[in-house]
């Protein structure tokens, strides 16, 4: 576990590292997130519960209902899949069960995405499409629209506690409004380890897990945080990777 406040050194301009705890430290008054970021019911961890305490219902249920159709989207270009990645549809080729575009209001669900969910820490709604890539010809990427901060995709790669002690995750961002970070860790665990406030242009964000071992990967809005003036958070996700060693982090 890295020390509270410890921030890598990058361009301060496109993202800086960061830790959940000094983002929390700067929350409004009043925001009181109902669950740490990244959190993500997996193998040995509670069932999800909204801010009433009630059982996630609703469009997580439809999801476990649906969970065995896979929708194809018929002349996409599907990439081979990277043997060294340990996420699963990192290029964001295969739509997942509820269709390309996906909108949620309880605290967790599907994305558009195969094998890619969405958690709200702070529920109210996230949408989730793909689209062809605006970076690569013939490839996917996927758009996400929230309101409010810690919300966004989780990849669960591993069971809870276990996995390797060290990775680097990367991911080709493109930024509209409001800020957003990745990060990798053990599950609920998991913290942000890099931030991308730079708008209007593809950014790619490379960085090691600051949490161990690793078994989750988390790209999650910031608004309200960062960049208090903005209503909304909007970003596109090209593609993204975790490897145990630093890769080319090329464009999928």
């Amino acid at each position: 576990m890295h020390s509270v406040g410890k921030r890598r050194k990058v361009d301060l301009e496109v993202s800086q590292a960061v830790s959940l705890r000094v983002l929390l430290a700067h929350l409004q008054p009043g925001f009181v997130p109902t669950a740490r970021l990244g959190t993500h019911k997996t193998k040995g961890e509670s069932n999800m519960k909204n801010r009433s305490g009630k059982l996630v219902t609703s469009t997580f249920q439809r999801w476990l209902l649906t969970a065995l159709v896979v929708v194809a989207l018929p002349g996409w270009h599907v990439a081979h899949a990277d043997p060294s990645n340990l996420l699963s549809n990192g290029a964001f080729d295969v739509v997942g069960p509820l269709g390309p575009s996906v909108t949620v209001t309880d605290v967790a669900g599907p994305s558009a995405a195969k094998k890619w969910t969405v958690f709200q820490n702070n529920p109210s709604f996230i949408t989730t499409e793909l689209l062809p890539s605006t970076r690569v010809p013939g490839g996917t990427m996927i758009h996400v629209t929230t309101n409010n901060p810690g919300n966004g995709l989780v990849q669960v790669f591993g069971e809870i506690h276990t996995g390797p002690k060290a990775v680097v995750a990367c991911a080709w961002i493109f930024l509209v409004r409001g800020t957003v970070g990745i990060g990798t860790g053990d599950g609920g665990h998991t913290e942000l380890d890099m931030i991308l406030t730079k708008k209007g242009s593809w950014e790619m964000l490379q960085v090691s897990n600051a949490v161990s071992p690793a078994n989750e990967f988390i790209i999650y809005a910031l608004d309200r945080i960062v960049t208090p003036f903005d209503s909304d958070n909007e970003f596109y996700v090209e593609s993204a990777q975790v490897t145990r060693t630093r890769s080319s982090c090329s464009p999928q």
